[in-house]
């Protein structure tokens, strides 16, 4: 038996030795030393490539490239689960687009070693370039932001870009051109990115930067002259358009946004003919039809507006903007109730329009009925947007809501419903107005009973709104009464304009009389009588009868001093 067994051994290893190529030995492990030794050179071999084929040497890069690849494949042959090794390798197949055996290598790998970010980082490259984008990304995501990866950041930005998801390509885009500050190209990219999330400035810069190197590239150009609308430079904005369409005569959409710049600058008699012409393109396109009778209606154009809107109503039935222009036409030319049919039907149509619901509510209290009226407006407040571009629309709501409460007597809480609409928008008039009247009003309940209270309101009157005549006249009279003559002198005589009306007038000349100026009375008196008859408030037709009394006995008229006092 046991030479039985010695000449079976002896058999087997023939055969073995039967199976080896002639000339060929199997591969041995390497020492450690010397895997690290050409572990090294491929690496450089490597970088010196990627050196070449960015100064576009291909015949050279493909020297160097061959050189790392048989060296990584002479250490995987001894050591085939070599990780280095096989990334390095991969690395190889990727710059020379070989990406199937680059995820064929590097697959098993993953597999094995599912959190190691090398590995994942090229086998994301792979799959991406294979065209296998759902598995590549969450492989990207896991790795982009170590770093070094810039390439899995910038393909990430790259593929969120054409997915045209903004949020989510942004903070890829970002880590690229941190770590590539010098990658002009780039800009544009990012330059798009910051203006699809609304960074207004950071896309201007970006692409200011970029058209300083490729200052030809349209969609760039474009791209920037959109920032800077969105942004509200309407001046840099019209001209970067104007430019843009006088260079390409052919895109009609630049008619549209230079249209579109001025009307934002209130220039609608040159917007219209280019929207004229941008329709005359695009064969009645339906914005453009309605922007084209809005800038009818701004320039007072009713008739053609009313028109214009109706025509355009023909294609777009649930469009609510067109039932609101329509209802302001008709509210301008006095027909009430047809405007309340044309807004409430804008709002059947879009019920969470903020700005349908104020108008209503406006309309509403106009035609006498402000109850209903600070509904809709408490309503609109709702449903307006916390959007800071939104600020002075939506002060001007609270304005309408100050005046519904006044209509209401409401006067405490409509002076905080105006000075909330200053708040929002201290540049309104509006809100300054609302907010003096209402100080003068609650000035006049407290007059009586306490004088100083009143004053205090009066004050904080004139100092939101200098011009406005009954709380300067009203302040005089205070004054008046407590036998201050010069300190009503100094508040009717401190008045910006030289009259305010004619109550102002009206005491003006009594202030005069007093200080013994006949001619200044006189002067004073005729632009309170100019006002027409009831043109003075009832509280000082007496105060006027005394002034032409005392005037009238001045120049010896004892007739007309009696008429006066009857």
């Amino acid at each position: 038996m046991a030479a039985l067994a010695a000449i079976a051994v002896g058999f087997a290893a023939i055969v073995a030795s039967a199976l080896v190529v002639p000339g060929a030995r199997a591969a041995q492990p390497l020492s450690p030393q010397e895997q690290a030794r050409r572990l090294q050179l491929a690496d450089d071999a490597i970088d010196s490539a990627r050196t070449l084929l960015a100064r576009d040497e291909k015949r050279a890069a493909a020297q160097r490239l061959e050189e790392a690849e048989g060296l990584y494949k002479g250490i995987l042959d001894g050591n085939p689960g070599q990780k280095d090794a096989a990334v390095g390798l991969s690395d190889v197949y990727y710059l020379t687009k070989r990406y199937e055996e680059g995820v064929k290598l590097l697959t098993p790998l993953h597999d094995r070693e599912p959190d190691d970010h090398d590995v994942a980082h090229q086998l994301g490259l792979h799959l991406y370039r294979k065209g296998e984008a759902s598995l590549a990304v969450p492989l990207l995501e896991q790795v982009a932001a170590d770093d070094g990866r810039f390439d899995a950041a910038w393909l990430l930005a790259v593929h969120y870009y054409r997915q045209a998801e903004w949020e989510k390509g942004l903070p890829h885009a970002e880590r690229y051109m941190r770590a590539r500050p010098d990658d002009t190209r780039a800009l544009a990219l990012i330059g798009t990115y910051y203006l699809k999330t609304d960074r207004f400035t950071d896309a201007v810069d970006a692409l200011d930067r970029y058209l300083a190197e490729f200052p030809d590239n349209l969609s760039a150009r474009i791209n920037r002259a959109n920032a800077l609308f969105r942004m509200g430079d309407y001046a840099r904005a019209g001209m970067a358009y104007e430019t843009l369409v006088t260079q390409n005569p052919d895109r009609a959409r630049l008619l549209y946004n230079l249209a579109a710049v001025r009307i934002k600058q209130d220039r609608c008699d040159d917007a219209i003919p280019l929207l004229d012409r941008f329709i005359e393109k695009t064969k009645n396109d339906a914005s453009a039809r309605y922007f084209r009778a809005d800038c009818l209606m701004r320039l007072g154009r009713m008739k053609e507006a009313r028109a214009a809107f109706e025509d355009a109503s023909l294609d777009q039935a649930n469009n609510p903007w067109i039932e609101y222009s329509l209802s302001k036409i008709d509210f301008a030319e006095g027909k009430t109730e047809s405007a309340l049919s044309h807004v409430r039907k804008a709002m059947s149509i879009a019920p969470t329009e903020w700005e349908i619901a104020s108008w209503l509510g406006t309309l509403l209290r106009r035609t006498g009925d402000p109850k209903q009226a600070l509904t809709w407006h408490d309503k609109a407040l709702e449903l307006a947007p916390d959007d800071p571009t939104k600020q002075a629309g939506v002060a001007s709501v609270h304005v309408e809501r100050g005046r519904d409460l006044w209509a209401l007597d409401r006067t405490e809480d409509a002076l905080a419903a105006f000075e909330r609409g200053r708040e929002l928008d201290p540049e309104s008039s509006e809100a300054r107005l609302g907010a003096a009247a209402a100080q003068t009003r609650l000035a006049l309940a407290v007059r009586a009973a306490d004088p100083a209270a009143a004053k205090a309101r009066l004050d904080a009157a004139l100092a939101l709104m200098p011009s406005y005549a009954a709380a300067r006249t009203n302040l005089a009279l205070l004054a008046l009464d407590s036998g201050d003559t010069a300190e009503a002198e100094r508040v009717i005589e401190g008045a910006p304009e030289p009259s305010l009306g004619p109550d102002h007038a009206a005491v003006l000349a009594y202030v005069r009389l007093l200080k013994d100026d006949a001619a200044g009375a006189e002067t004073a008196l005729k632009t309170a009588r100019a006002a027409g008859k009831g043109g003075v408030a009832p509280g000082l037709a007496g105060l006027v009868r005394e002034v032409e009394a005392h005037l009238a006995a001045r120049r010896g008229d004892w007739q007309a001093a009696a008429d006066a006092f009857e």
